[in-house]
Formats: structure tokens, C-alpha cells, sequence
């Protein structure tokens, strides 16, 4: 039996055809921006971020490796001295020159206002003055403990949760210690809020400067809403690079 279906030969053989693909010219793309550049916020701005620090060695890289070498001395030369603030605020006390410490932290503070360190060394010091010294101490002490606990750290992570309870001890210790030397930070806040002012040298200061003063009481009363501070630090996770 047979079958004739009667099939042409092309049906089934497709005809070769030959695509012929249009040449584009391709050049490489030569990032020499960064994505960590912008020239619209200074290096001071940039360290208020969360990873200001690192966003700015980034860019010292970055610069360096293109040659634009006056641009990553700048850079370099700015994040060097930020580290040299909280170095004087360190060692100065240890050569009798207490305000310049003072001085110091203050402008370190200026550019990483998250560091809850600066605000415990000025209690350190502080809290080695006489007279209204020991209230001064007060007022730095409770706003170290303030800016540290409203930070976001990272505690499920088990060695930063370790670091975050220790410091913290450390912390209230100091607090306690300055408590049984009679620190009062009200009494800080009367004479600071005061239309006339006991000198600085009635009260034992008389070697700091009282501008630095009235910036420690009007950066303490600025964050006195809990609420509005935590806005504020809302973006201002703990990186765990730095810790």
C-alpha cells in the first residue's frame, strides 16, 4: 500500500540565508567620576554622613589613581586633621593645657557630631576643674550617654553588642563618679542662661574660653527632645567598620 501526500521538496528545507550583523564602533567606558564625588557638599558635610569617612578615602583613592593630585591632598590633608582635634582633646590635659582640649573637641565635634567620645572627654576634663568644672562634667557626661544610646548600633551582632554594654558601663561610671563630686548640671544651666553672668574666673574657668562654654550648653539644650534628636539620627547606623 502506498501513500502519496504529494509534498514539495521545499516544505520542509529551509533556504540558508545569511544575516550579516551591522558593526558598531564600541569604546570602553573610562569612570572618572565616582560615585562618592560631589562637589556640591564640602568634606565637612560629607562627615555628617554614615559613611562620610569612608566615602571621602574613597574619593582620596579614586583621585590619586587618576593623577588629579592636588584633589586627593586636599582631601587627605582634611581627613587627616580631623583625626589630629580628637588627638590634641586626648593629650593636651596630660600637658596642663586643659582649654585647648577643650578647644579642640569642640571642632572635632563640628565634623563627626555622633562621636559620643568627644563628649566624654570633656567630662573627663571637666570633671578635673574647679568650682562650676564639675557641672560642666555633669552637662558633657549626660549628653555622651545621650548621643550613644540614641545611636543605632548594630547589636545582633554579637562583638558590637559587647562593645555597646561595655562603653555603656563606662559611662554611667563616670556618671556616678562626677554625681558623688557634687556635679549638677542644672547649676551649669543657671549660670549659662544667666542675663548677667558670674565670671568665668569666680567660677574657677577662668582659663576657657566662654565661647566654648556657651556652645557646650546651647549643643546640650538644642537636643533636650529625645524625639527630635532621634530624627535626627535616624540614618546614622553604627557601621560596623567602625566600631
Amino acid at each position: 500500500m502506498a501513500f502519496a501526500f504529494d509534498f514539495d521538496d521545499d516544505v520542509f528545507i529551509g533556504r540558508e540565508e545569511r544575516v550579516i550583523v551591522p558593526q558598531t564602533a564600541y569604546t570602553a567606558k573610562e569612570d572618572t567620576d565616582g560615585w562618592f564625588h560631589n562637589d556640591e557638599d564640602d568634606y565637612e558635610s560629607v562627615m555628617q554622613l554614615q559613611h562620610g569617612p569612608n566615602r571621602i578615602k574613597s574619593a582620596i583613592e579614586h583621585d590619586y589613581l587618576y593623577k588629579r593630585y592636588d584633589r586627593a591632598l586636599e582631601a587627605a590633608l582634611f581627613y587627616i586633621n580631623i583625626g589630629t582635634f580628637r588627638l590634641r582633646g586626648l593629650f593636651y590635659p596630660a600637658c596642663g593645657r586643659a582649654p585647648d582640649a577643650i578647644d579642640a573637641l569642640v571642632q572635632y565635634h563640628h565634623m563627626r557630631k555622633h562621636d559620643y567620645e568627644a563628649w566624654t572627654q570633656m567630662a573627663r576634663i571637666f570633671a578635673q576643674e574647679p568650682g562650676m568644672g564639675i557641672h560642666v562634667a555633669a552637662v558633657a557626661i549626660q549628653r555622651a550617654i545621650r548621643v550613644m544610646t540614641l545611636s543605632r548600633w548594630a547589636l545582633s551582632i554579637p562583638h558590637v553588642e559587647r562593645r555597646y554594654t561595655r562603653n555603656l558601663d563606662e559611662l554611667h561610671q563616670l556618671e556616678k563618679d562626677i554625681f558623688a563630686k557634687g556635679g549638677d548640671a542644672d547649676q551649669f544651666k543657671t549660670w549659662a542662661s544667666a542675663k548677667e553672668r558670674v565670671s568665668l574666673d569666680q567660677m574657677g574657668l577662668g582659663a576657657f574660653k566662654e565661647s566654648a562654654l556657651d556652645w557646650i550648653y546651647h549643643e546640650w539644650q538644642r537636643h533636650v527632645s529625645t524625639a527630635e534628636e532621634q530624627d535626627d539620627q535616624e540614618d546614622e547606623t553604627r557601621n560596623v567598620r567602625d566600631l
